[in-house]
Formats: C-alpha cells, sequence, structure tokens
C-alpha cells in the first residue's frame, strides 16, 4: 500500500508541470487510486497516536506559536521599512 500510495502522489505531482490537466482521465485515475487506497486501508490495525492530546502539550504548542509570531513581527518591525 505505501508503495501505491507513492507511486500515486508521484503522477500527480507530474501533472502539475503540465499545462494541460483537467481532462476527465486525470480526475478518474486519481479517483479511482483514492478509492482503492481506502478500501485496503479498512483492513489495517489503526495506528495509535504518538503524541496524545494534553494540556501541558496545548500550553507548549500555544506558547511556540507565540513566541514565533513575537519573532516574526519583530522582524518585520525592524527590517521592512515603508
Amino acid at each position: 500500500m505505501p508503495y501505491l500510495a507513492a507511486v500515486i502522489a508521484a503522477w500527480c505531482a507530474g501533472f502539475l508541470s503540465l499545462s494541460r490537466c483537467y481532462p476527465t482521465p486525470t480526475y478518474t485515475i486519481v479517483g479511482m487510486m483514492a478509492a482503492y487506497l481506502n478500501i485496503v486501508g479498512i483492513n489495517i490495525n489503526p495506528n495509535r497516536p504518538v503524541l496524545s492530546l494534553s494540556k501541558p502539550l496545548c500550553q507548549r504548542w500555544v506558547a511556540s506559536s507565540a513566541i514565533v509570531f513575537v519573532a516574526m513581527f519583530t522582524a518585520t518591525k525592524i527590517f521592512a521599512r515603508f
């Protein structure tokens, strides 16, 4: 299954460089591959998440986002001269 997903991802990426990417067969093949991967995925045991959502984890995410926001705001104020 991972190999089929890689093949369809490479095939879709190849269509990004084409100027004519809207004909029906393009979406038909992508749709058939998506349906196949969904059908095959039913028979696989669900994976457990690596991270469990908890209050300390959310606090770290919020703190990290705030730090990045302040850093980008400061960099914009310093380097952007209008």
